[in-house]
């Protein structure tokens, strides 16, 4: 993703929809082929997020990463989420706690205004491929069927609201 005024502009309204949690999203990347998620401090530095958390290092080269910014009410409605695909890069010195995030991609927004789901969904799925390959895996076979049923017999049993 090419840093520019109005992509900064359109970031920094993205994250006005998460008021106080804007400052503490969910950093997921792989560390030494182990996936890590956790809360941790961001601050928007028009172009970059600097982030600080107790991280696990992941190393002296920048690694694929994701931010996620999530709501909910108590009731679980009122869902609104960005999840921004980014590389999570060393901090200034090997001893800084601070790590440098630069987004790569557009966003994938939730509840934060139209959703194109088809591209969604064509996103996810290429993702998907290039993981499997990545792995050397094939997709899992789904027996739809028992999936099917196993729908019915939940609905079944789930009194109407």
């Amino acid at each position: 993703m090419t840093s520019n005024g109005n992509e900064e502009d359109r970031i920094e309204g993205l994250l006005a929809h998460f008021g106080t949690q804007a400052t503490t999203p969910v950093l997921s990347f792989l560390d030494a082929d182990d996936p890590v998620s956790l809360r941790c401090h961001a601050r928007w530095t028009r172009g970059t997020f600097l982030v600080m958390s107790v991280l696990p290092d992941p190393g002296s080269q920048a690694v694929a990463a994701n931010l996620l910014w999530h709501h909910h009410d108590e009731k679980l409605e009122d869902q609104r989420s960005m999840m921004l695909p980014g590389t999570l890069e060393p901090g200034e010195t090997p001893q800084s706690a601070e790590r440098v995030f630069r987004p790569t991609a557009e966003p994938v927004l939730m509840g934060l205004g139209p959703v194109d789901v088809d591209a969604l969904f064509r996103r996810f799925h290429k993702a998907s491929d290039t993981y499997l390959e990545r792995h050397s895996q094939e997709p899992p076979h789904i027996d739809w069927e028992a999936f099917e049923k196993l729908i019915a017999e939940v609905r079944a049993k789930t009194p109407e609201h």
